[in-house]
């Protein structure tokens, strides 16, 4: 399960209100078995923010900007430090005028969408579900890029998931789908042992049957040869990566 943070700022208490629950409903939209979001904070003050990313250090997170901010700095100042906090983060300015749409490229201000507040009700509600969607999917892909993600297919489907909810991977016996065990339960998909070992070097080999993420191994015992993870799971492993298992064991 991979969850999105959310920031919301905006010095009109109305306006703020108004952008908090359209996002809410399409955090509902967007939500699922895979993903959820949590609006970490909804603030009237720039400095509030700012506090709260540089104290918390959260990062690649979506942020909902109002650029005229009416307190020491505005709404693209506070997307400067942003970026500077959290390079990956996801800007969004929802704005009363389309004219401050040029200063953030005279800026060179990465901004990820420009949504207006006069817009009409249901087309404001469905910009802001579409930049959410594409503020995901730019997050994703940042993962991935860093290898934080695991990706598979069931069927014409395409799951991602975080790596560090893993527990491990198996092979199927009489079958060519693998099962893949994670915090989130039990899921099985077609796939080779060693083409995962390939693109997922954080997920260790312990046997011609099973990749292990050895983040969340609870014990191993060495005289019978198991591997336990935290969630009670115990899984064999092979004489040959003995010499692995004893550097997990080690570390």
């Amino acid at each position: 399960m991979i969850q999105f943070n959310v920031f919301i700022c905006d010095d009109n208490p109305a306006y703020l209100q108004e952008v908090t629950v359209a996002v809410k409903q399409s955090t509902i939209i967007l939500s699922d078995e895979q993903r959820t979001f949590d609006i970490l904070k909804t603030t009237t003050n720039y400095s509030e923010l700012l506090n709260y990313i540089s104290t918390h250090k959260t990062q690649n997170n979506i942020y909902f900007l109002d650029i005229e901010l009416q307190q020491e700095k505005n709404g693209l100042d506070l997307a400067e430090q942003i970026h500077h906090l959290d390079p990956k983060g996801q800007i969004i300015f929802v704005t009363s005028y389309q004219k401050f749409a040029f200063l953030t490229y005279q800026r060179r201000i990465d901004v990820l969408d420009y949504i207006l507040k006069t817009l009409p009700k249901v087309e404001f509600q469905q910009r802001i579900t579409d930049t959410l969607t594409q503020a995901i999917d730019n997050l994703l892909k940042f993962s991935q890029d860093k290898k934080e993600i695991f990706t598979y297919k069931i069927g014409s489907h395409i799951y991602q998931i975080s790596l560090d909810s893993i527990y491990y991977i198996s092979t199927i016996k009489n079958s060519h789908s693998l099962a893949l065990i994670t915090k989130e339960g039990s899921s099985y998909f077609r796939e080779s042992i060693k083409n995962i070992t390939k693109q997922y070097p954080t997920l260790i080999k312990v046997s011609q049957s099973y990749l292990i993420n050895y983040k969340n191994i609870s014990d191993i015992n060495l005289k019978d040869r198991i591997i336990i993870f935290t969630n009670n799971d115990s899984i064999p492993y092979s004489l040959r990566y003995q010499k692995v298992i004893k550097k997990l064991k080690s570390n």
